[in-house]
């Protein structure tokens, strides 16, 4: 196995993975705390929070103090470019290669959900190890691939998930961490993340769940991805990932790079990888100063680069564009409260005049109304195991 981390530079001075209906049917018991409801990546927040019955984690159901007008959410982003991605193989096939830029992505991914350097570099990292693991594992277009970092760090999390069109989504629970930086001055994402484990939920297109985990071994992402790919799917490869940040904290590049040694590869080209990738200590450097193809010319020197023309698959412009974006909706937003017993719901309507809703895994908003809460079935669905991705 081969693991290149590449640690970024610091700044100068739910509904769940296939909507809330599924993970609806995988129902918690939870408790109210301070009038918070905590469930994962959905909390409830009213001031007369009480233990309840609710779906899964992927919202967060926020209870206004006040009564609000009525507002739709912020505009749907359309699914614009916000990075690519390209591939090919090595050393006359013995080495598969993928690389990604998503500059874009991390800083559409800081901006909505208020990151400080920190949270947006172990962010930014997890967002492109999800799509270089997509394209490396998904066999068809339906899968998905979901990453959870459990950590004993302050951060909770990253948690991400992406799919082979190139949707990648993902957030962090603690979005202002900034644990000290590592005496090489780089951001601490390590130390943010903390030890634990990396849950892996690989969603197949038959709607078969998979799940792995393996020990995080430094919580600074790419090593811990790496190592996943060499114990659980016995894929030894490299795994470069980085994001620099700058400014006030805004992301000025990131980006990542795959190789996996396929098969019986010549021992001498092994070599030849570990020799090109020993003594890379930042690969946001190469990708400011050369882009992404010539950050993978200069980390694959002798070992005769070829990139697959990707435009023979339908991909024009010769690349697999990437984006931020996000499954939830008006709809499931609502299907949210359908959870909440009659008594419940009559008292976000007198008490808080309606309902928000807020999605963690993109921070959109959608505000419920009284009417739209009275038309809400009254008897609860009864739950059923399901999987959820």
């Amino acid at each position: 196995m081969i693991v290149a981390p590449v640690p970024e530079e610091p700044p100068p001075p739910g509904l769940d993975v296939d909507g809330l209906p599924q993970a609806a049917r995988n129902k918690t018991a939870i408790s109210a705390r301070n009038g918070i409801i905590f469930l994962g990546s959905i909390s409830i927040c009213y001031p007369q929070a009480k233990k309840s019955l609710v779906p899964n984690d992927q919202f967060s159901r926020i209870y206004n103090p006040a009564p609000k007008p009525y507002f739709f959410s912020s505009p749907r982003y359309n699914k614009q470019v916000m990075g690519r991605l390209i591939r090919g193989l090595a050393a006359d096939g013995n080495l598969r290669v993928l690389a990604a830029l998503t500059t874009d992505i991390a800083e559409e991914a800081r901006t909505r959900h208020d990151l400080s350097p920190t949270p947006t570099a172990a962010l930014g990292r997890a967002m492109t190890g999800a799509l270089l693991l997509t394209f490396l594992l998904s066999k068809t277009p339906k899968e998905r691939i979901t990453l959870q970092f459990r950590g004993d760090g302050p951060l909770g999390g990253p948690i991400a998930e992406a799919a082979p069109d190139g949707m990648v989504r993902g957030y962090v629970k603690n979005t202002r961490v900034e644990p000290p930086l590592r005496p090489d001055g780089k951001l601490n994402v390590g130390a943010a993340v903390g030890q634990g484990e990396l849950k892996v939920d690989r969603l197949l297109s038959n709607e078969e769940l998979y799940q792995s985990s393996t020990e995080l071994i430094s919580g600074e992402i790419a090593e811990d991805l790496a190592r996943y790919l060499w114990q659980s799917e016995q894929a030894p490869s490299a795994m470069l990932l980085g994001v620099r940040v700058h400014g006030q904290g805004e992301v000025q590049v990131a980006g990542g790079i795959a190789v996996q040694v396929l098969p019986d590869c010549p021992d001498e080209v092994v070599r030849q990888l570990e020799a090109n990738l020993g003594g890379r200590s930042s690969i946001t450097d190469l990708l400011l100063e050369r882009g992404l193809e010539g950050t993978l010319e200069t980390l694959l020197e002798g070992l005769d680069y070829q990139e697959t023309d990707l435009s023979v698959v339908g991909y024009r412009e010769g690349y697999i564009p990437l984006h931020f974006s996000c499954r939830c909706n008006r709809q499931r937003a609502l299907n949210a409260l359908v959870y909440f017993s009659p008594l419940e719901r009559q008292e976000m309507i007198e008490q808080d005049g309606g309902a928000e809703v807020v999605c963690h895994w993109c921070g959109d908003k959608y505000q419920i109304t009284p009417e739209e809460i009275r038309s809400l079935p009254t008897e609860e669905p009864v739950a059923q195991e399901v999987p959820r991705a």
